[in-house]
């Protein structure tokens, strides 16, 4: 099959859900050829990528500073106990609670982790 570019342009499917860290509904439009096997059935597959590749661009903040951490910038620190999470911090909608007993993996910026 032989797709052209401007095929993939069109939106074949749109939906919506409600991010809780932002506090709003958010849109998620679809874009692919007409002929698309995408169904009613496949929407909360969807919806899943969409919420989070959402918190990757919006939520995704360092547990020692709570800033953004864009993909160069990330590290990952051991949840022992030792590092004073910052307030803002969560991990993919759900907080993480300092010295959880799991010894969760905190998203952190590389220049941070000399700070611990």
């Amino acid at each position: 099959m032989n797709i052209e570019k401007s095929d993939m342009q069109q939106i074949i499917f749109t939906t919506k859900y409600y991010c809780e860290l932002c506090k709003k509904e958010q849109i998620v439009h679809l874009y692919g050829a007409p002929d698309s096997s995408f169904t009613k059935d496949d929407e909360p597959e969807l919806i899943e990528w969409a919420r989070h590749f959402h918190w990757i661009d919006r939520h995704r903040v360092c547990a020692i500073c709570g800033e953004l951490v864009i993909s160069d910038e990330l590290d990952l620190a051991v949840n022992n106990g030792s590092i004073k999470i910052h307030s803002s911090y969560t991990d993919h909608y759900q907080n993480i609670q300092q010295g959880d007993q799991f010894g969760h993996l905190l998203i952190v910026h590389e220049s941070c982790t000399q700070k611990i």
